[in-house]
């Protein structure tokens, strides 16, 4: 179950900070765990730990006390460790993973086929969005990070020095879905975070780097929300009553 855990725990940290290498992962992980979970842990002790679990070295002698898994599963978004592994044994029940050394040869033939059939209309989505699928993409193909959002604006403004945020090149993800958020709209886990200074932070709607000062935006967690959201939210009803 370790192994699952550490795995999704990876992962996540993958995707929202874009790094490749498991100590750059690590790195972040060490970061969020010791300031938004108040659990102390080094970058080199949670390489140890995926070198062992995942990679399955022998060598290492690194181990996932109950707190750590604890705070791994909050980080993936689960009440505690405990909730993750139920969870998990429900999925792995719900695919009949228990049970694929009993299928026929016959019936993983058939799996087989439906896996590559689903890859191929994959594929040819993906063929089809790149012939026929940028009709949405300005001609331009550039934007500007304008207080709260993407703005489309024209290449040309790239070479001028007087414009405050940084004119980068059109990406569609990034323009449909990175807004900066009020404290109504802010979530745990599916919005996202950067100190402006000690005491304030601006949110977000999507993961990566702070349109401005690129600094990197982490999950809101339970913390976070509770030390600065809620705070804030009560002030407003208050001044909202009055």
């Amino acid at each position: 179950m370790f192994k699952t855990l550490v795995q999704h725990v990876f992962e996540k940290a993958r995707l929202q900070t874009g790094k490749e290498s498991k100590n750059g992962q690590a790195e972040y992980l060490a970061h969020i765990f010791t300031e938004d979970y108040k659990y102390s842990i080094t970058t080199r002790a949670l390489t140890a730990i995926y070198n062992k679990y995942v990679l399955e070295n022998p060598s290492r002698s690194a181990t996932i006390k109950p707190e750590l898994a604890d705070v791994m599963s909050i980080y993936l978004g689960f009440k505690n460790h405990s909730d993750f592994a139920t969870k998990q044994n429900e999925t792995d029940t719900g695919s009949g993973s228990g049970k694929e050394n009993h299928l026929s040869l016959s019936q993983k033939g058939g799996r087989e086929r439906i896996t590559i059939v689903v890859l191929g209309v994959i594929i040819l989505g993906m063929l089809f969005y790149n012939f026929f699928g940028h009709n949405d993409r300005p001609e331009e193909g550039c934007m500007i990070w304008d207080g709260d959002h993407y703005t489309l604006v024209s290449c040309d403004l790239k070479d001028r020095r007087d414009t405050e945020s940084e004119v980068v090149l059109f990406d569609k993800k990034m323009y449909d879905h990175m807004k900066k958020i009020g404290y109504g709209s802010v979530k745990v886990g599916s919005s996202y975070y950067c100190k402006v200074n000690k005491d304030s932070l601006e949110f977000f709607s999507w993961y990566g780097l702070h349109p401005v000062s690129k600094a990197n935006l982490k999950p809101v967690t339970q913390y976070i929300y509770d030390k600065y959201v809620q705070p804030a939210m009560e002030e407003y009803r208050m001044i909202s009553k009055d």
